[in-house]
């Protein structure tokens, strides 16, 4: 009986840790994808043509001022940043960085070679190969 009960506070104990870390990867990751609103935004501000700027490129500021509002009641330091990072190394991200990058050589080349670009439906990804092919072509 004792070993019964002691196995399932065992139990308890490993499922409460696994929910835990669950918890933590989510809100880092939640922030990390907070940070890159805020970072597409100001990139888009510094970088997308006044010409290329329509609908989309709006609603990638209201999305990135959302992001800043909600990190301004987060104490994000670099500290945390960095735990942040470290929370998310920890999960089943292989190859996520290539791939990111592969979609984002297709969409550049995309926008590249096509002659039209819609400003006001245009994907965020566009908007950042948008700004990529026009630094290629300066």
């Amino acid at each position: 009986m004792r070993r019964s009960l002691e196995a399932r506070l065992a139990r308890f104990a490993k499922e409460k840790t696994a929910a835990e870390r669950a918890r933590r990867y989510e809100a880092a990751e939640h922030r990390q994808r907070l940070r890159a609103w805020v970072a597409l935004a100001a990139l888009l501000r510094r970088r997308l043509a006044p010409a290329d700027r329509g609908a989309a490129f709006a609603r990638v500021q209201e999305r990135g001022a959302a992001a800043a509002a909600e990190l301004a009641h987060v104490p994000d330091t670099a500290r945390m940043r960095r735990a942040d990072q470290k929370i998310l190394d920890t999960g089943d991200v292989a190859g996520a960085a290539e791939d990111f990058m592969a979609r984002l050589e297709t969409t550049v080349a995309r926008c590249r070679d096509s002659g039209t670009f819609d400003l006001d439906r245009a994907a965020p990804a566009e908007l950042l190969a948008r700004c990529l092919v026009r630094s290629i072509e300066a």
